[in-house]
């Protein structure tokens, strides 16, 4: 029998009604699963909530000076006159323009007797034998004490005051039998440390009683706060201008000899003198720190004007004065007998008293 030639023979495929229906239904059942799990999304594990912040935070003492940047006024003053008392030549002197002259030093010599430079509280205005008393001597003795001699602030130029005396001479070449303290011997500054203007007498020059030997240059008068800023906080305070710090007087007003002796050396300071209406700024602060807790303002109730409560984490109450604010917290000090709290509460029981 001949071969039918060309003939491909295919098997059909057919999807039967039934497997349709089990498609769409496992599609339909899908669909409804998603939209239950997007409208009821399964709840969060207890575990993962987030857990209450702590009702009481640690507190801790830190150190407080109210420190506060002020504009300062600087007050000059014309440069003095130094003089010498003795007449004679000078035979050695060391002068000249800029050079600095300290108190307990010699710089001048009449006759070859050396002249002691001084600078004293009171001023000096007699000789001194022995047995006087008075401001002056009282002045002597401080400025023994602060050379580092062992004097007693009496009044009373007594024996051990004329032996210290003694030694305060001959530490500088000046020959005394007595210890007797005798005008002509000194030069008087008007401050422990003055820096020399011009040189008035030179070596080998004659000098009369009276006659200068030197002018200083223009010093400070005076350094003061221009306007004293709001809410300080009361108490002695000192004023750093530069790498100095020095007392400050109740008006703040700094005024001693020796703490603008030290401004003095300040070229801030220095470069005011000649143009006081220039600015100058300086930190004026508290001479001893206070001992502050900072805490929110939160942890305070029966808040008054510069008085509160604190409430421990013990929720005990605190008596508390109320010293500075910054950037939302508190400076508080402690004014109970009863040691401060190591936590303070966050959400304090307004009805908690302070005694």
């Amino acid at each position: 029998m001949p071969k039918q030639a060309g003939k491909v023979f295919f098997r059909s495929s057919r999807i039967n009604p039934p497997s349709l229906l089990v498609l769409a239904s496992i599609a339909f059942i899908a669909c409804g699963v998603i939209a239950v799990s997007l409208l009821f999304p399964e709840p969060t594990p207890s575990s993962a909530l987030s857990t209450a912040g702590p009702r009481a935070i640690a507190i801790s003492p830190s150190s407080f000076d109210d420190a506060r940047t002020v504009k300062l006024k600087v007050a000059a003053r014309d440069g003095a006159t130094l003089a010498v008392s003795a007449p004679g030549v000078v035979t050695a002197i060391v002068c000249a323009p800029g050079h600095d002259w300290t108190s307990a030093s010699s710089p001048l010599s009449i006759n070859e007797s050396p002249k002691l430079a001084i600078f004293t509280q009171s001023p000096l205005w007699r000789d001194l034998f022995g047995g006087e008393r008075g401001a002056d001597v009282a002045a002597l003795q401080r400025f023994m004490a602060e050379a580092g001699y062992n004097s007693p602030t009496t009044g009373v130029f007594d024996q051990a005051s004329r032996i210290t005396w003694r030694h305060v001479l001959e530490a500088n070449g000046i020959s005394t039998t007595n210890g007797a303290l005798l005008l002509s011997d000194l030069i008087f500054l008007p401050a422990t440390q003055v820096k020399i203007g011009s040189c008035l007498l030179r070596l080998g020059g004659s000098a009369a009683p009276g006659a200068p030997i030197a002018e200083l240059q223009s010093s400070i008068a005076s350094v003061a706060v221009d306007s004293s800023p709001s809410g300080l906080i009361s108490g002695p305070r000192t004023l750093t201008i530069g790498e100095t710090t020095v007392p400050v007087g109740d008006q703040g007003t700094v005024i001693s000899p020796e703490a603008l002796a030290q401004l003095s050396s300040e070229p801030a300071v220095a470069s005011k003198v000649g143009t006081p209406a220039s600015e100058l700024t300086g930190v004026y602060r508290l001479e001893t720190p206070l001992t502050v807790y900072w805490v929110p303002p939160s942890v305070l109730v029966n808040v008054q004007v510069a008085t509160a409560c604190l409430v421990g984490g013990d929720n005990s109450g605190y008596p508390i004065s109320i010293i500075s604010s910054s950037l939302g917290n508190t400076a508080v000090t402690f004014t109970g007998i009863i040691p401060p709290p190591a936590e303070a509460a966050l959400d304090p029981d307004d009805a908690i008293s302070c005694g």
